[in-house]
Formats: structure tokens, C-alpha cells, sequence
């Protein structure tokens, strides 16, 4: 059976109550199964239902509740019933909004990017913050350790996992999307791995796994199943998380590189051999796992005691080479290296700065509107339809109707303000010493201006695009700048319903 596709039902002794779900659930082709919490399986579950005695009821399932954080629904059966519901979410549940759904009363109730911000905040150090899984650095250690360790008869290989096109994700389903479809990667690996391996999220679609086991040929078995079971997977993106696309299911496939770990071998090279065998994957047409393999008669350099030796005497002659050539270029003045930080901020296809320079910039910007009690405020974008307008006419013409708005809005900002692309077709307005009032001012202008305008589709149609926006401003129980990305977001989600 496939266990994302089953509901958790919550029971007790009065589960003769939930006859009538089961059979609604079935017509929506979910199969449910009745558990206690606490049981194992129930994780995979994509949706967990509550029958509305659980929070009159047993004190554990209550628990059971508030520490899941997966999309719940509560049925009940009369309006008290709901009443009394609304009454225990009020007081421990800050956000409950509710929907019916299969001619049921029912509350859908979604908490994902809530309990995500308080997971991220409560990360331990060496913690993915996203997944909770181990990241590069924590990583990098257990090998480091591993590789001293590792004896000749112990076979252990590292395999990593680049998920293929992963951007498109993002670009259609938004950042929220995307990071619900890692966290289920992340879950989906986990559980297909021995409780021995090592799983880490080493960069924003990439995974890497340390395998041990009885002979190379079980590795390879592995290894080659671990990137099958990614290609059978069916995750979801639900309505929420879509930022109000429907509910749906994709698919996805993943480039895998293996290499075999060696005794006293540098980690640095088994990184150089894992890039060289995800890069052959990928070129092999995506979906595969290769194996490194060294070329024959050449021995990976730094084998040896000697040559480690030699290696770091490289590298420190290189620093020093670095160091003196940054000292020469001081003279000449601040534009000597103009053309590969302004590649580094810049976003290639609008010209505008790109999300690195965005992370940057708004934090220092944060700090500023803090100390000195200015305001500060943003304009989180999106232009709307712009998938559809990709999929009819091709990438180009999505291509032309990014720069068309970028150029646009560049146009129609001050000199203080500052505009960045921070992701497919969001953008986001930032503007220094600016309130709310006049910061919607701002963003309603250019909304106005683009709408009121056309832009020429290939075959000669005229399109109309459309924008939609939220703006925040800074206020005193803002502590870090993510909050403040949050609310213009959420103002962005109001506004989006709203149209």
C-alpha cells in the first residue's frame, strides 16, 4: 500500500462515530486507517484526521495535535460541536481557518509555515533548519571522522543526489511549495535509508548520503533503488502551500553521483569525485545514477602522506598569492574588481539585483530602520499568469514580459528605493524611511502603469499583465527581516484571494 496516500484516523472507544468518514474519504481515493497515536507509520500520512471528541477527550490526543504539524482535519457532526472545536483552537492554536470539504463540517487547518518558522528558529547549530537534517558542515565532519576510521574491509560510498530542474518547482508553485516537496524529500530518503547511513541537505535541491554496507554490489543496488523510489514518489503540494493553485501531485527525478570512500583518502576528493559522477548523470540524460571512476593509471592526487603535504603547501601559497594580489588592486581603486561583484549581486536576465544581493542589503537595511526608528518598507510582487503566458508562447516570451516589468518598475521608484528579483516571477521593492500609506502608493503605481499597459506576444496578440502585491512595514516587534518578508508575503497571499 501506498502510505502517502492513507489518512491517520485518530480513535477511541467511540470510533463507530467515524463510519461515515471512512466511506467519504474513500470517494476522495484516499485510504483511511484507524491508529493510536503514537504509531509509527503514521508519519507518511499526507493528511491526519481528528474527530471533534479528541479535544473534549483523551488528553493525548490533544497532545497528538498540537505537536504534528501536518494538515489537519477535525470533523464534527453539529454546530456545538464546532463551537467547542473553535473554542480549544482559539486558546492553544493561533491560526484555524476552516473549510468544508465531502459534505462534511470540518476544519482544514494548516500550521506547515508557522511550526516551519519555529522549527527554523529552534535549529540546532549543524541542523538544515528546513529539513532538520544534517547540513554541509556537520556533514563534511562525520566523513572527515569516517575516512580517518574507515578499515579496508568495511565498504562504505557516499552518493549524492542533485534533484533535476528543481527551479521549475519553485517557479510554479513558489518558495512555500518548494520547501513542502523538499521537506517530503527529505522524509521519503529517510525512510528508504539504514538506520547506519548518514543523510544530509547539502545545498537548496541537493542531497547526500552515506551509505555502509556487507560488498560494494549491495552499495550499488542501493544506491540505484534510493533514486528509483525518488522517480516513483508522488509528492503534494496542497492549496495553501500553491499559493492558490489547486491541489496536486508531481513527480520528480533526481541526477546521482556515487564514489567509494577509501581509507585515509582527503574528503575534499571524494566531493570532486561525487561532482564529476552527478555531472555525468545529468549529461546521460538525468534520472540515473553513474559511478566515479578514475582514469586509468592516474591515482587521485593526494593518496599519500607526501602529497597531502604538498597539496596544503599549495594552498597556502596560494593564499598568499591572493592576499598580495588584492593589496596591488587597492591602489587602482574600487572598480578594479566592479565587473565580478556586480555579476555576483545581478540578476542576468532583468538586470536588477538578485536574491543574494536582497538577503544582503535588507538586513543591513532591518538594522538601520531599528536603531535609528525609521520606517522601512517593503513591496513583495508577483506577476500573475506568468506560467500560462511561459507555457502558450515559450520561456522567450516569459523572458520579454520579466524584463518588460522590471524595466518598468525601475522606472517608477526613487533613487533611495531599491528593487530585487527574488525568485522566478516575485519581486520585491524595498523602500528606506517610507510608511505603509506611502509604500502602497508606490507599489499601486506600478501596478496601475503595468496593467495599463501592453506587451506583444510572438504572434502579434497583445497581452495585458497583471500584478499582484502585499506591503509591510517595520514596526518594534519585528526582530529579524525574515519576519518582515513574512507579512508582505501574507499580504501578498490576502491580495492574490482577494483578485
Amino acid at each position: 500500500m501506498d502510505t502517502t496516500r492513507v489518512v491517520w484516523v485518530a480513535t477511541s472507544d467511540t470510533g463507530a462515530e467515524l463510519a461515515p468518514l471512512l466511506e467519504a474519504l474513500g470517494a476522495l481515493g484516499l485510504s483511511a486507517r484507524s491508529c493510536l497515536p503514537g504509531d509509527s507509520w503514521q508519519l507518511k500520512a499526507e493528511l491526519r484526521v481528528l474527530p471533534a471528541y479528541a479535544f473534549a477527550g483523551p488528553d493525548e490526543l490533544q497532545a497528538e495535535y498540537l505537536q504534528d504539524t501536518r494538515p489537519t482535519l477535525v470533523l464534527t457532526s453539529a454546530e456545538a460541536q464546532e463551537l467547542s472545536v473553535l473554542g480549544y483552537l482559539s486558546e492553544h492554536d493561533d491560526l484555524a481557518p476552516f473549510t468544508p470539504r465531502a459534505d462534511l463540517l470540518a476544519l482544514r487547518l494548516e500550521r506547515l509555515a508557522r511550526r516551519a518558522s519555529q522549527v527554523k528558529r529552534a535549529a540546532p547549530p549543524q541542523t538544515d533548519a528546513l529539513t532538520g537534517l544534517p547540513n554541509r558542515e556537520r556533514f563534511d565532519a562525520e566523513l572527515t571522522q569516517c575516512l580517518v576510521n574507515l578499515s579496508a574491509d568495511v565498504h562504505k560510498a557516499a552518493v549524492f543526489l542533485d534533484l533535476d530542474q528543481f527551479s521549475q518547482v519553485n517557479e510554479q508553485y513558489g518558495r512555500l511549495g518548494g520547501d513542502l516537496v523538499l521537506v517530503q524529500m527529505a522524509m521519503l530518503l529517510g525512510s528508504e535509508l539504514a538506520p547506519s547511513d548518514l543523510l544530509a541537505r547539502v545545498g537548496a535541491d541537493k542531497f547526500v548520503c552515506l551509505l555502509s554496507r556487507y560488498d560494494r554490489a549491495t552499495l550499488l543496488a542501493d544506491a540505484r533503488l534510493l533514486v528509483q523510489r525518488i522517480a516513483q514518489h508522488q509528492f503534494m503540494i496542497d492549496a495553501h502551500a500553491a499559493e492558490g493553485a489547486a491541489p496536486t501531485h508531481l513527480s520528480l527525478t533526481a541526477s546521482a553521483g556515487l564514489a567509494f570512500l577509501a581509507p585515509g583518502a582527503p574528503a575534499p576528493e571524494l566531493w570532486r569525485q561525487l561532482d564529476v559522477a552527478v555531472f555525468e548523470a545529468k549529461t546521460a540524460g538525468r534520472n540515473r545514477l553513474e559511478v566515479y571512476a578514475a582514469p586509468v593509471g592516474i591515482r587521485p592526487l593526494g593518496s599519500t602522506p607526501q602529497e597531502q603535504a604538498q597539496l596544503q603547501h599549495l594552498l597556502n601559497v596560494t593564499k598568499v598569492v591572493s592576499e598580495r594580489m588584492d593589496q596591488l588592486l587597492k591602489p587602482v581603486g574600487p572598480n578594479a574588481g566592479d565587473a565580478v561583484l556586480r555579476e555576483s549581486y545581478q540578476d542576468p536576465l532583468t538586470q536588477l539585483n538578485n536574491r543574494r544581493y536582497f538577503d544582503l542589503r535588507l538586513e543591513r537595511e532591518f538594522g538601520s530602520a531599528r536603531k535609528h526608528g525609521r520606517p522601512l518598507s517593503l513591496a513583495w510582487m508577483d506577476i500573475s499568469h506568468l506560467h500560462d503566458l511561459n507555457q502558450r508562447y515559450g520561456w522567450a516570451a516569459g523572458d520579454k514580459a520579466l524584463q518588460h516589468f522590471a524595466e518598468l518598475a525601475q522606472g517608477s521608484i526613487r533613487l533611495v528605493d531599491w528593487l530585487a528579483r527574488v525568485s522566478g516571477q516575485e519581486f520585491c521593492l524595498v523602500m528606506p524611511d517610507t510608511d505603509l500609506a506611502e509604500g502602497r502608493q508606490v507599489a499601486e503605481r506600478i501596478r496601475a502603469k503595468l496593467q495599463a499597459g501592453t506587451l506583444n506576444a510572438p504572434d502579434g496578440r497583445p497581452v495585458t499583465l497583471t500584478l499582484s502585491l502585499g506591503v509591510a512595514q517595520i514596526d518594534d516587534a519585528l526582530q529579524q527581516p525574515e519576519e518582515l518578508i513574512a507579512l508582505a508575503q501574507s499580504a501578498l497571499r490576502h491580495d492574490k484571494a482577494g483578485a
